[in-house]
């Protein structure tokens, strides 16, 4: 570098100031002998204020007393200091975080001259190092409690698979019980119906004694397939508005008479009308099964207070009725259960017994298991509770601890309707007979014995073995009271389809319908109150009971109210007839032979057969094998009838009919399955013909 281009000493004062860290000369005595602007800056002070002052003062206490001790002697003996914190106490009183290096400057004698010391402000590093600190203590922390948290996690997960393989499991055996329920009740009701009416041709006491405990077993094997429903969701319900406390309540005496004094039975009465809402406690449930239900409970509270080696129960036996709002995290069982967000109705069974091990709670909704001795319990009570509870939209939970007790809660979703207002049954209706009833059932054997139970006791018995049958009877006679009919037939016209058909001949007429299978409450519709329901088997007790009960409720239904003014009759079903006129005549007709068919169907054998009948009753017919294939060809032609399977390959049966309706709202749909259900479509009503299905099956679909 020239002389010309050496920095002079202005250069040198502008790089001293406006330097990014502090500077500070001290005299060998350690006072301020000079500061640069960057330092008055952070702390604020005029120059003169300092200059001169012990460099201590402008510490705090715990940097005066390190400095005493630990840096001037290092700096003594090393000559320099270097990443030193200190804080440097400011003009107005607050502190700066600081780190500071130290360098002693000699003359030629090796005596100090002057100090310097570099300060760097580290607030920033402060705060840095405070965070740091703060995660490796949470880390810390979380490295303590991994193996814990592992485990929590391990044991909810395997919680969580428990529960999946127990509804896996339930619904499996649901499913399996909904396929042979409705045969094995045909059995039964076939069985029983002859016994009853063998019974009036014995006399010897011997022959009746035989009869009734036949009777007996016929009424536990019905007992059996109920019990198989129930605990897989799918028995028949009949479900309405109730009080829960009111149920409670009206239930007390009676688990008082159960109970038999063994314990002490505490109901907590809650407002059943309470003020803040008539209906703050109303659910809807089926009344019966809601009161097994508690009657299960209530035995299982009495037997868990049993002492050990002893048949005498004793303890507190509580019943509590409340509302519940659940909010977003849910509600969870201290043992087993949880409960989502919702408004419930809390049902809750507490009992002062032994408690439950975990091992129990987890499995005591599982079929058959009980820890009851052999011969005392099937393991089925609280797998048809769990069962109707599931099927009702609710929920259980479970807090036990053993040598304390257990509450099992029955949490129900709260309805905001009225209350549905008991009818008194109590008393058995007798037969009044004279009544024209049409039975209609696929079952021959089964149908002959109602129709004669049904003579025996005093009605008009007409049969028919299918709807299309019972449909054109319905229309010739007009002196049916009554369509007593399966649900579940053959033919394309099930009991729910039938009973519309009826109605709109004879909207007066009565209509009740005889099931043993587990879904087909779902092919009523029971909000409409079409019909009421018997289930099989049943005896003369039971069907006369319905038959006068239902025959009442449509003599009310059909009393008229005559308008002087429009000399209109209105009736009970809100259809407006004429006073000359009568119910219009309704005839089917065999269908135009220029129909226009699609066939879909996967099994190239099945869809074979169908072509060839179809195409026998003189109508055109196109076939595919699969649903794009099919929704091709509706883009390409129009069709008056869609006959499709409802499980193909690809796109559903149900999809390529939606997809056909929305094209063509004017066709008509005919699902063919093995299956007992008919997929709902939006905006259309489809026919439903069941597999394995006959030429006459497939015609009287297309009559329809």
């Amino acid at each position: 570098m020239s002389p010309d281009s050496a920095p002079d000493a202005y250069d040198f004062e502008a790089l001293f100031d406006e330097a990014p860290c502090g500077f500070i000369f001290l005299s060998p005595d350690w006072r301020v002998v000079q500061a640069n602007k960057t330092f008055l800056s952070w702390t604020n002070y005029e120059l003169d204020t300092i200059v001169g002052q012990p460099v201590t003062d402008l510490l705090d206490i715990a940097g005066r007393i390190y400095f005493g001790t630990h840096f001037m002697p290092v700096l003594r003996l090393q000559h320099s200091f270097n990443e030193v914190a200190l804080n440097f106490v400011l003009a107005d009183g607050t502190r700066l975080p600081v780190l500071v290096n130290a360098s002693e400057r000699r003359d030629a004698d090796d005596a100090a001259r002057m100090i310097l010391i570099s300060v760097f402000n580290a607030t920033d590093r402060r705060r840095y190092e405070a965070d740091l600190l703060e995660t490796r203590n949470a880390l810390r922390i979380a490295n303590e409690t991994l193996e814990k948290r592992v485990e929590e996690a391990v044991a909810e997960r395997l919680k969580a698979e428990r529960a999946l393989i127990r509804s896996q499991r339930m619904e499996a055996i649901g499913n399996l019980s909904a396929g042979i329920a409705h045969d094995f009740n045909n059995l039964l009701q076939v069985i029983g119906g002859n016994i009853q009416l063998l019974k009036k041709h014995v006399s010897s006491d011997a022959s009746i004694r035989r009869i009734s405990n036949a009777m007996r077993g016929i009424d536990r094997g019905a007992k059996l397939a109920s019990q198989l429903l129930a605990f897989g969701g799918q028995q028949l319900l009949e479900p309405k508005v109730f009080n829960a406390g009111r149920l409670v309540k009206m239930a007390g005496e009676s688990l008082l008479s159960t109970l038999k004094g063994e314990v002490d039975l505490v109901l907590v009465e809650p407002e059943i009308d309470g003020s803040t809402s008539a209906d703050g406690l109303n659910v809807r449930l089926d009344k019966g099964q809601f009161e097994n239900a508690l009657l299960n409970l209530a035995l299982n509270a009495r037997d868990a207070m049993r002492k050990p080696d002893s048949k005498i129960a004793s303890g507190t036996l509580t019943i509590e009725v409340r509302r519940v709002d659940v909010g977003p995290e849910g509600w969870n069982g201290e043992t087993v259960g949880k409960v989502p967000r919702g408004d419930f109705v809390k049902v809750s069974v507490t009992d002062t017994g032994t408690g439950m091990t975990d091992t129990v709670a987890q499995n005591v909704f599982e079929p058959f298991f009980t820890t009851k001795a052999n011969g005392e319990g099937t393991g089925l009570g609280l797998s048809m509770l769990y069962g109707f509870v599931t099927q009702s939209q609710g929920h259980i939970t479970i807090d036990s601890e053993l040598g304390v007790g257990t509450c099992m809660s029955i949490w129900l979703p709260h309805v905001r309707e009225p209350e549905h207002l008991l009818e008194d049954f109590n008393e058995l209706a007798v037969a009044k007979g004279g009544a024209t009833v049409l039975v209609v059932d696929d079952d021959a054997l089964l149908r002959s014995v109602v129709t004669e139970l049904l003579e025996e006791l005093g009605y008009v018995a007409l049969e028919a073995e299918n709807g299309p049958d019972a449909l054109a009877i319905t229309e010739k006679r007009s002196d049916i009271d009554l369509l007593l009919t399966d649900i579940v037939m053959p033919g394309g016209l099930d009991g729910a389809a039938l009973a519309k058909k009826v109605r709109k001949i004879r909207p007066d007429i009565a209509i009740v319908f005889t099931t043993g299978y587990a879904d087909a409450a779902a092919r009523i519709e029971l909000e409409e109150r079409s019909g009421a329901i018997l289930k099989k088997p049943y005896d003369h007790g039971e069907l006369a009971r319905i038959i006068e009960i239902s025959l009442s409720r449509a003599e009310k239904e059909a009393a008229v109210e005559v308008d002087e003014t429009d000399g209109v009759i209105r009736q009970g079903s809100n259809q407006k007839l004429s006073v000359a006129d009568e119910a219009p005549e309704t005839r089917i007709e065999k269908p135009a032979t220029s129909l226009s068919v699609l066939v879909v169907e996967d099994e190239p054998l099945i869809r074979m057969d169908i072509v060839e009948m179809i195409t026998d009753m003189g109508f055109h017919v196109v076939d595919v094998g699969n649903g794009l294939a099919a929704v091709t060809a509706l883009e390409n032609k129009s069709f008056d009838v869609l006959l499709t399977d409802v499980n193909l390959p690809g796109l559903s049966g149900k999809d390529v009919a939606q997809k056909a309706v929305s094209a063509h709202p004017d066709i008509r749909i005919i699902f063919i399955t093995g299956e007992n259900r008919s997929p709902v479509l939006n905006g259309a009503d489809a026919t439903l013909l069941q597999k394995p299905f006959s030429e006459d099956d497939l015609k009287n679909a297309f009559l329809l």
